[in-house]
């Protein structure tokens, strides 16, 4: 993934995301069998916000390893709706 560009890097840690964090559940866990439609579509724009905020930062001149570091730290915080602000303010400095 190196030889890619910041933004084609971003858009490759966006679809890793959606396959770990959305699309990936164990049907045997007792809370990824089953996850309600509102939950869902929250995950989703958290992804897809964290998108959108990471490729404003890499236009304001942000490290994509940095951003990609923030996605393994932050986002487990965030589809759990407790790092929301705190992805926010991490991905803004």
């Amino acid at each position: 993934m190196d030889a890619l560009s910041a933004k084609d890097r971003l858009k490759m840690e966006t679809a890793r995301s959606i396959r770990e964090d959305f699309l990936h559940q164990l049907a045997f866990h007792e809370v990824d069998t089953y996850t309600s439609l509102s939950k869902q579509l929250d995950m989703m724009k958290l992804i897809l916000e964290y998108y959108d905020l990471c490729e404003k930062a890499l236009d304001d001149g942000a490290s994509i390893e940095r951003l990609s570091a923030l996605r393994s730290e932050r986002l487990s915080d965030v589809l759990n709706m407790s790092g929301k602000r705190t992805l926010q303010s991490s991905i803004k400095r």
